[in-house]
């Protein structure tokens, strides 16, 4: 008869439990309210954490709200303050020589809220085949269908060269765009557009006929796509969720298919946001009455 000894159950059970795999841990969110979330981190960006609970419901949570997250899941940092946040480039198109012109001018005409121009030179005759002259009309076009356009120039008191400025502002300025000059103490050298806060356009090009011509001068077009929503926490997980696909026509648009949650309401905002930009001038029917219901 074998004879084992008294602990032996225990062991061979303890044994077992330690050959069992470990249970993952879970993840675990502090907000500053005091409160304690526990699930799994699924998603993290720089204004957002999105848990899925313990109990089964998936919650996004502002990160401002946030005073602690573990998780196994690498965080990226906090997005940064209006003006030194980073941001990531829809479309980068390099612009050597006249393609600048060609560009620009496309961009100007497209153009439904806001152009801001900072230049540095801007010198033109008044003729139809003069490329600064051509620019200044694309401006003034812009203003007279409702753009808001505004230029900020080199001072002319810092150089003779620069008297053209003068008279390019007084012909801006007369027919409807609003223009300003830098401060006299510090030149600004900068050659800079920026339609309707997503598209910018910089680089060495001055607004000359030997800067638009005959110089070897090169820009970058930049194009990004944020969008502001007052850090609404729903919007910003659909807005987490969100893949591009390009259409027949080389437009980008939200991709149901390769997205990875829900993005109806980005497709609603995008949707309202073309009605507004189609509809500039004129009140919205709604502040005259309610919802119709049928």
């Amino acid at each position: 008869m074998r004879h084992f000894h008294p602990w032996a159950g225990a062991w061979i059970a303890w044994a077992a439990i330690l050959a069992l795999p470990a249970a993952a841990a879970s993840d675990r969110i502090r907000l500053r309210d005091g409160k304690a979330l526990h699930g799994k981190v699924i998603n993290a960006t720089q204004s957002l954490f999105v848990i899925k609970l313990d109990s089964g419901e998936t919650r996004p949570i502002p990160r401002g709200q946030v005073a602690e997250c573990l998780c196994d899941r690498p965080m990226p940092p906090p997005a940064g303050r209006a003006g030194d946040a980073s941001f990531e480039a829809r479309e980068v198109v390099f612009l050597p020589r006249a393609e600048y012109l060609k560009l620009l001018l496309e961009e100007l005409r497209r153009a439904r809220r806001s152009i801001s121009v900072v230049m540095y030179q801007m010198s033109m005759a008044f003729t139809e085949r003069n490329e600064p002259f051509r620019i200044a009309c694309a401006l003034i076009d812009a203003a007279n269908r409702g753009v808001d356009v505004r230029v900020l120039f080199e001072d002319p008191g810092c150089g003779y060269i620069l008297d053209c400025n003068t008279e390019a502002a007084a012909y801006l300025s007369g027919n409807g765009v609003r223009v300003k000059f830098d401060d006299p103490e510090r030149v600004t050298h900068a050659k800079l557009v920026l339609i309707d806060g997503f598209t910018s356009i910089l680089g060495s090009h001055n607004w000359s006929s030997s800067g638009l011509r005959t110089n070897s001068e090169s820009s970058v077009l930049v194009r990004s796509g944020d969008l502001r929503h007052g850090s609404h926490p729903v919007l910003a997980w659909m807005a987490s969720n969100l893949m591009w696909e390009k259409d027949a026509a080389d437009n980008w648009k939200p991709s149901k298919k390769k997205s990875r949650e829900k993005i109806d309401g980005v497709v609603a905002a995008i949707m309202g946001l073309d009605r507004a930009l189609r509809r500039q001038h004129g009140a919205s029917v709604y502040e005259g009455r309610g919802i119709v219901t049928l």
